[in-house]
């Protein structure tokens, strides 16, 4: 009677990495890609409009920054159009860079085009009438805008499929896998 020998590969898969590989990676890819896809195709554009206005001295100049990216002028700016309830709290303004050191560029982005022309040239109205004593003046306003900050793109999708390559690759090599290891199968590895 010979002693009955053990098969090499009878025991369950005890490495991280068969646990791993034995995940359904394409239903996990496609339902990221179906996320991500959803998120950016579902998403609001934003559009930006620039006025800027020029000081006569640094000063000057830094001052209207500050004044434009105080917190409160998006407030009063919603304030000052008339903005309806639900369309506050979409409204962003920032300074922008300029390369000129005497110019400031008062930056607004919004979902509709035409607010944020009608919210940058509204917060250098503003700075204007709050500091009249200061020599300021309006160097260009506002034009609606026609192009969206971030265009959508499919960006997603090259992503996707490069993923779900990769996916498609890790469960062909865990079935090759499986298929050399089938005690692993009838002890529960997949």
């Amino acid at each position: 009677m010979g002693r009955r020998r053990r098969p090499r590969h009878s025991e369950a898969p005890r490495h991280w990495t068969h646990r791993v590989a034995g995940l359904p990676w394409i239903t996990l890819v496609l339902l990221a890609a179906l996320v991500v896809g959803g998120a950016e195709v579902l998403r609001e554009d934003r559009f930006a409009a620039e006025a800027t206005l020029s000081a006569s001295t640094g000063i000057e100049a830094d001052r209207a920054s500050v004044a434009l990216s105080a917190p409160r002028l998006v407030d009063a700016v919603e304030e000052e159009i008339e903005l309806e309830a639900r369309l506050r709290g979409d409204l962003r303004l920032e300074v922008a860079e300029d390369d000129e050191r005497l110019d400031v560029v008062a930056r607004a982005t919004a979902t509709d085009p035409r607010l944020a022309a009608l919210a940058a040239d509204t917060a250098v109205a503003l700075v204007l009438r709050d500091h009249p004593d200061v020599d300021y003046s309006v160097q260009s306003t506002a034009s609606v805008p026609t192009d969206p900050v971030q265009p959508r793109t499919l960006w997603w999708v090259g992503l996707g499929l490069v993923a779900l390559a990769g996916a498609l690759w890790v469960e062909g090599a865990h079935r090759v896998w499986l298929r050399h290891h089938p005690d692993a199968v009838a002890q529960g590895a997949r």
